[in-house]
């Protein structure tokens, strides 16, 4: 998860969570505590089983063209 700020900085928790009116994680080692009025654009990484499998089969086929020539 990446949280942008209202100072626009960027900050990087891990096991983030909601609590109250604060989004509390591990940013750089420590427990933070950061006010949801203090943040403007949280975003999470998501998977996509789509990209996965498409990437897999793109490069399963590569290597066998190349393999054959």
């Amino acid at each position: 998860m990446w949280v942008t700020r209202t100072d626009h900085t960027t900050v990087v928790p891990d096991s983030a969570r909601v609590s109250g009116d604060s989004l509390v994680g591990i940013v750089n080692g420590e427990r933070r505590r950061l006010p949801l009025s203090e943040t403007t654009v949280p975003r999470a990484e998501e998977l996509s089983l789509e990209r996965t499998v498409t990437l897999v089969m793109g490069s399963t086929m590569l290597l066998a063209v190349a393999w054959m020539e």
